[in-house]
């Protein structure tokens, strides 16, 4: 939160700069206002979902629809760098919340590329998996055996003073408690590391 505070507070101050061009400078506030939000909606869904009181808008959605509100919530230069991998035919509509997967996924596309040097790319995909859906997010890094084993620790982090350590949590619980799947990944030298979401397709 501070931080979107602070670059909300940076934008407004060049607002009010002489010179500046206000309707661009505007709708960088008005982004920056928006990721404020999302974080605030974000906090509020994780304390709703350890209380036990985080109840799912189930409905079907495509695979493709869910990829396009990703990439929005992601943001421009975020999404850039995440690399939509055809989706097969077979994969069908999935039955969950977007708004809820969305944040999911966005925790998993972050984490993904903040493992990665700042030109890197990350892959998404979805695949049939035992008579429902799986989400893959890929990067080709490989965590070491100390950080996998704690990953999905609530305040577990490996950014330092930067690191909440609620992101690999936060998909964790509301993927499994909220949403009824399953959360989980894979690392090797072989295939990078990639987390997953498995849902019930909507068949």
């Amino acid at each position: 939160l501070m931080n979107s505070l602070q670059g909300l507070k940076g934008w407004a101050e060049i607002l009010h700069g002489a010179g500046a061009d206000a309707a661009s400078v505007a709708g960088h506030v008005l982004d920056m206002a928006g990721h404020l939000t999302a974080e605030v909606d974000a906090q509020r869904r994780l304390l709703l979902a350890e209380c036990g009181e985080l109840v799912p808008d189930l409905r079907s959605v495509t695979c493709a629809s869910v990829l396009d509100d990703l990439e929005l919530a992601l943001g421009a230069e975020a999404a850039a760098r995440l690399i939509r991998m055809p989706i097969p035919p077979e994969a069908g509509c999935l039955r969950t919340d977007p708004a809820i997967l969305c944040r999911v996924l966005c925790n998993m596309v972050t984490n993904a590329l903040e493992a990665l040097p700042p030109r890197g790319q990350a892959k998404i995909w979805f695949e049939r998996h035992s008579g429902g859906l799986r989400c893959v997010v890929e990067n080709p890094g490989c965590m070491p055996p100390e950080v996998a084993d704690r990953i999905f620790q609530r305040s577990f982090s490996t950014k330092a003073v930067r690191g909440r350590g609620l992101g690999t949590y936060g998909m964790k619980l509301l993927g499994e408690t909220v949403l009824g799947g399953r959360v989980g990944f894979t690392t090797n030298w072989t295939e990078g590391t990639r987390f997953f979401i498995e849902l019930p397709g909507d068949d």
